[in-house]
């Protein structure tokens, strides 16, 4: 479902602890992040 919703909404990252999420590390051109990561990501 969480893919899904990314997908649909066009996001540019999926932001998620769940391990077999981050497993994929990307869904359709989406990055799957920990929240850590995603920070990083965003330069705050």
């Amino acid at each position: 479902m969480f893919l899904a919703a990314s997908y649909e909404a066009k996001a540019d990252y999926l932001v998620s602890l769940y391990n077999h999420l981050l497993y994929l590390k990307y869904y359709h051109g989406r990055q799957i992040l920990t929240p850590s990561l995603f920070l990083k990501a965003l330069e705050i």
